[in-house]
């Protein structure tokens, strides 16, 4: 899989708020050096919005180890990076073509909750 690299707000596909779940996790560098926390903000088919405290390059590749709803280990792609102020920084990360199967475990998990178990979860979110 080829990565094209995106500014903030181009998506491939729509996002999908992942609130009122709280979703956070641990973000992890290949070096192992950097270690820093973050909060889901939104999650697609191919990537997961993050709030967290330190920009990254974009093209590295990160860990990410989420605690809910179950224990999920996905590598990923920083795509973008917006420093918000105090607000903290917003991350745009794309899946690595190997985490992509435990990405959509992981949305088929979140969103099982609907009244259509049959229906896509990102189905009403998706662009025509």
């Amino acid at each position: 899989m080829v990565a094209t690299m995106r500014k903030p707000g181009e998506r491939r596909e729509a996002r999908m708020q992942v609130m009122p779940q709280e979703i956070r996790g641990l973000l992890t560098q290949p070096d192992k050096q950097i270690q820093m926390p973050f909060l889901v903000w939104d999650i697609s088919e191919s990537g997961i919005g993050l709030w967290t405290s330190a920009t990254l390059s974009e093209g590295n590749i990160v860990t990410l180890t989420l605690g809910q709803p179950y224990l999920s280990i996905l590598e990923c792609r920083v795509i973008w990076c917006s420093d918000e102020g105090t607000q903290g920084i917003r991350m745009g990360l794309e899946a690595t073509q190997e985490s992509s199967r435990q990405l959509m475990a992981l949305i088929d998990e979140l969103f099982s909750n609907q009244d259509d178990h049959d229906s896509d979860p990102l189905e009403a979110y998706r662009t025509v």
